[in-house]
């Protein structure tokens, strides 16, 4: 059996995943050992791990399209045969919505975490994170130990306790980015925040592009806020956070039944909540928000295309 593991769209040269930049503990051990021992697995039954490798397209008949990136010599495109496929793509993080969202300066909090973890790169000195979620806390944490100044704007009531040196404001939403060429303040309520960096914490998308692709369909989880594969409606089988199941605990747990390993016990790893609050546009808030950065669409120009009678989402998003 041919098997590919393809790390994430970030050109990675060893896989891992978010555990790169996360940590965490598997099974006692450190995650680093864990990977490793998994990889020896996957070699020692005559398969193959693929790093700096993008798996782009799923057609049908299992067959796969990847781009694999190398230093010594051309890149090598690879059409791939898989009898089964498990997908764990994981998810995106959301943008922030509030007025001037595009400002230089504002990024999500996981790419600040990876660009701290991974590169040695702090992402500003005065930093406010906007978060509904536990799982923002430890990014926080690392930034302050990073020698920056940070505050977590929650916009939840019920919390837990900062983190050592964090400063920390309950039930407030970051309603503005403010400066003229990148972000110098931030509003949080009616207050205003010095601030060179707005990292959001605003949810999580699953990655559900090759499920798609390969003819399966989606469902809306409400709970989850967010989309989620439909099971049984295509031949990948999707698990982890790209299945709508966040946190290392519960994506380990559906990794291992994928695997069929029905008969060992799952592997236990580090957990958090990674429940986050709901999120929506205001459309009372003054100022341009963006939904759709790539695009430049703001939600004004949603609220004109829904008056112009394009209420399906597929026709609204062509207006």
């Amino acid at each position: 059996r041919q098997m590919c593991i393809s790390d994430r769209c970030d050109e990675a040269p060893a896989p891992g995943g978010s555990l790169r930049w996360r940590g965490g503990k598997i099974v006692g051990q450190d995650w680093e050992e864990y990977v490793k021992s998994c990889c020896e697995m996957v070699e020692g039954a005559g398969g193959r791990v693929l790093t700096s490798t993008t798996v782009w397209g799923a057609f049908d008949h299992g067959l796969f399209a990847a781009w694999k990136r190398l230093e010594d010599g051309p890149d090598q495109h690879l059409r791939i045969r898989a009898q089964e496929t498990v997908l764990a793509a994981g998810s995106l993080e959301r943008p922030g919505w509030f007025a001037n969202n595009d400002l230089p300066g504002v990024m999500s909090a996981e790419a600040a975490y990876y660009y701290l973890n991974c590169h040695g790169v702090v992402a500003g000195r005065d930093i406010v994170l906007t978060t509904g979620s536990d799982a923002s806390y430890p990014i926080a944490a690392a930034l302050q130990q990073a020698g920056a100044r940070v505050m977590i704007a929650d916009m939840r009531q019920e919390t837990p306790a900062a983190p050592e040196g964090v400063s920390l404001t309950r039930g407030q939403v970051l309603t503005a980015a403010l400066g003229k060429r990148c972000v110098e303040s931030t509003r949080i309520g009616d207050t205003i925040v010095k601030a060179d960096a707005i990292l959001v914490a605003c949810g999580h998308t699953p990655s559900v592009h090759l499920h798609c692709q390969a003819g399966g369909k989606l469902d809306w989880d409400g709970e989850k806020d967010c989309l989620v594969p439909r099971p049984a409606t295509s031949q990948i089988c999707t698990i982890g956070a790209a299945n709508g199941t966040f946190g290392l605990k519960a994506s380990l747990a559906e990794g291992h039944a994928a695997g069929g390993g029905a008969s060992e016990p799952e592997p236990q790893g580090d957990e958090l909540d990674w429940f986050w609050q709901k999120l929506r546009p205001d459309p009372d808030l003054p100022g341009r928000q963006w939904i759709d950065l790539q695009n430049d669409v703001t939600l004004k120009d949603i609220g004109l295309a829904a008056q112009e009678g394009f209420t399906s989402i597929e026709h609204l998003k062509r207006y």
